[in-house]
């Protein structure tokens, strides 16, 4: 039987092996060649994918059956190429194939009368994004998850116990907790659902649980537009049953490679160790290696300080760029208190004193449940260290620690830095001294696809750059920054210090950021930043939607309740605006906050700025904003209703505030429009930093009383 040539069609760059020269005449066995490829590609299904506006070579591979014609001439040197329909792909005359728009297209090569055909699918090239974005749902609920795409894709649960997915992207909420459910296309784009199972059965581990219900409206500040963390942290000292003393001179490294869940390492007071340490994974179980200073001078609940601390064991980097102490993968169970851990005077540069994130690829193997409690971490003066703690690890704490002197030139440097991790997280009660930002959330690019972080409460901290730092030239930025995450509380804490130097001197920066378009599932959602107070700062609060990589814009954040005072002193660098939305934002809650500028500031621009156009659920109300010279103000557009209008639409509510420089300026109905200055506002003492109404001030006019109420920053003041 004679075999029947055919026209072999790759999607790939495949040439033939023989280049330019003559063709030699192999051995007609009736068997490919080695080293050549021969696939059917007559299907009924596209084999190549490509988005709009992409291109690809089709090429030709031939068997030694199709190679030559009976005379010895050889085929293929005439093939001509077709599209079926170019309103979807287009194909030249080389096998270059153009993807036009969304759908298949069959390409077509003809030689003579032979021809072959191969389909080829059509994508869209916008981002991809996975809708619900949110899940938030009982155990035993089921959601349809859909894409925006085309392209075969596959679907993976970070934590198939807490949720699943099927094939299709029905997902099923299985046990109490938080998961990330990510799509994979066949082109290697990803995107993510976050989904948190609220209700059911308790948590397996013990020390992660519900909270209550909301306080009432006469507590703390809440919002419906921002969904609170739904699982916290709150583990207790844990009970030791052996002791294992180190002394200096002894291996500290040792001791924690020999301890067990139940021990407590004592290091002896004065001792210094320089080993690097590793805590290593112990295994499964939900118990506790402590490691602590000897003397416990420090009461519990109460914040180190270095005075405190002094005299007890000191661990430290003598290395340059390697932590003192560094969290193996699956670590878990170790709690850091009473000791001081820094680097050695000799050391120039350091990326982390504490480095509890191991950098891994799987949930299995995230560090879990480490804690620092009464710890005083720091760096030196001149060294250039990139960040005194790196936290990646679920269910972890710092609390009432002092972490000071870390600080970089040329480089981002924080007290505290978050990227990998999916939480619950506490940092409570600290001192945080951070060139660059002396938090950040985010910033990088988690080593888990899918993974970023959630349920983080940030309560009662003292966030300080020193005034000192500014003849140094240490880089800085921002007090605080979110780069992404969600369910994320920042409560009652005292923001102090921040001045222009690599950035506009915004104290608080919450923002939508996938940093170098490495994680297209990070977002940002769900921030209540309430009932704090941020002070002295060249810019006073900014939320802005997001960056050129990040799919998801910000949404449902809530600014509550808060002091932001003493903005735009001239010794900072002059004057910036108390307030800065920026943006496509969703869903924002501005409420029953006071912002003002310095007395030593000379306003010469915005009050309240809104940048960009498309903000939707934007609610303003019972605020006192300082408007400077041109009160509420978007670029280009006339000050007041008219900025907002053409900023957020009709989708905004703006009511009830007080603001300055807009005596003569159109604003909302049920809002006061004042003249320029501080002394419109009727404060009781300006100048002493006393907000209180006085009892002939305008603002007894508006019902509520706009402002922060004097009681409710006693606890953000009680932080420094």
């Amino acid at each position: 039987m004679r075999n029947t040539p055919r026209l072999m069609l790759l999607s790939t760059a495949l040439l033939f092996a023989s280049g330019c020269g003559d063709l030699v005449r192999p051995p007609d066995t009736g068997q490919p060649v080695a080293g050549v490829v021969t696939t059917a590609l007559l299907t009924a299904a596209p084999t190549t994918w490509l988005f709009v506006g992409e291109s690809t070579t089709l090429t030709t591979t031939l068997t030694p059956t199709q190679t030559f014609r009976r005379n010895g001439r050889p085929r293929g040197t005439s093939i001509t190429w077709s599209s079926s329909n170019p309103t979807i792909g287009t194909i030249t005359s080389l096998g270059v194939a153009t993807g036009v728009s969304v759908g298949e297209v069959t390409m077509i090569a003809t030689d003579g009368t032979v021809s072959e055909s191969v389909i080829l699918g059509v994508a869209s090239a916008a981002p991809l994004a996975v809708t619900p974005a949110v899940v938030n749902d009982s155990i035993g609920s089921q959601h349809q998850l859909t894409t925006n795409t085309t392209l075969p894709s596959t679907w993976q649960s970070s934590d198939t116990a807490i949720a699943t997915v099927s094939p299709s992207g029905l997902l099923t909420l299985r046990k109490t907790g938080a998961a990330t459910i990510q799509v994979r296309t066949i082109k290697g784009t990803m995107a993510a659902t976050a989904v948190s199972v609220l209700q059911g059965a308790a948590s397996a581990d013990s020390t992660i649980t519900t909270p209550p219900p909301p306080p009432p409206p006469t507590g703390l500040l809440t919002s419906d537009l921002a969904t609170l963390p739904q699982r916290l942290v709150t583990h207790a000292y844990p009970t030791s049953t052996r002791t294992i003393r180190v002394s200096g001179g002894q291996s500290l490294q040792r001791a924690i490679d020999t301890a067990r869940f139940g021990d407590e390492i004592v290091l002896a007071n004065g001792a210094v160790f320089s080993e690097n340490v590793r805590l290593p994974a112990k295994g499964a179980g939900d118990g506790w290696i402590v490691i602590r200073g000897e003397s416990q001078a420090v009461a519990r609940g109460t914040r180190a300080t270095p005075g405190l601390l002094s005299g007890v064991a000191r661990v430290q980097t003598a290395r340059n760029d390697v932590a003192a102490i560094e969290a193996a993968p699956g670590a878990r169970g170790y709690w850091l208190t009473g000791f001081e851990v820094t680097a050695a005077p000799t050391v120039t540069s350091a990326y982390s004193l504490l480095m509890l994130d191991a950098q891994v690829t799987s949930t299995s193997l995230l560090p879990s449940r480490l804690v620092l409690d009464r710890m005083y971490v720091h760096g030196q003066d001149g060294l250039q260290l990139r960040r005194c703690v790196m936290l990646g690890a679920d269910a972890s704490m710092i609390i009432d620690s002092w972490l000071a002197q870390c600080h970089a030139r040329g480089f981002d440097s924080q007290a505290v830095l978050i990227v990998t991790a999916q939480g619950p997280i506490l940092v409570r009660n600290n001192r945080l001294e951070g060139a660059g930002e002396n938090l950040m959330v985010g910033g990088d690019t988690p080593t888990i696809a899918g993974v970023f972080p959630a349920d983080i409460e940030i309560i009662g901290n003292y966030f300080i750059k020193p005034l000192a730092w500014q003849s140094v030239g240490w880089t800085v930025k921002n007090l605080l920054e979110i780069k992404f995450g969600q369910r994320i509380d920042i409560r009652s804490n005292y923001f102090e210090n921040n001045w222009i130097n690599a950035q506009a001197g915004r104290a608080i920066l919450i923002r939508a950021a996938n940093q170098d378009a490495g994680a297209p599932w990070v977002r940002t959602n769900d921030v209540t930043f309430r009932h704090n107070v941020v002070t002295n700062s060249a810019s006073g609060v900014q939320v802005a939607a997001d960056d050129a990589y990040s799919p998801y814009p910000t949404n449902r954040v809530a600014i509550l309740g808060n002091l932001v005072d003493r903005i735009g002193s001239v010794t900072l660098g002059g004057t910036g605006s108390v307030l800065l939305l920026h943006g496509k934002l969703k869903d924002v809650d501005v409420r029953a906050n006071t912002m003002v500028f310095s007395p030593q500031s000379t306003p010469e621009g915005l009050g309240v700025q809104l940048d960009g156009t498309g903000a939707q659920g934007i609610r303003i109300s019972s605020n006192v904003f300082d408007g400077g010279l041109y009160g509420l103000m978007l670029s280009g557009t006339t000050a007041g209703a008219p900025s907002l209008t053409a900023w957020a639409g009709t989708s905004y509510l703006f009511t009830g505030n007080a603001i300055s420089a807009m005596a003569n300026r159109q604003l909302p109905a049920g809002n006061l429009g004042l003249a320029e200055g501080q002394a419109v506002f009727g404060f009781m003492d300006f100048a002493a930093r006393n907000y209180t109404p006085s009892s002939s001030s305008v603002l007894l006019s508006l019902t509520p009383v706009p402002g922060v109420p004097q009681k409710q920053l006693n606890d953000a003041s009680l932080a420094r």
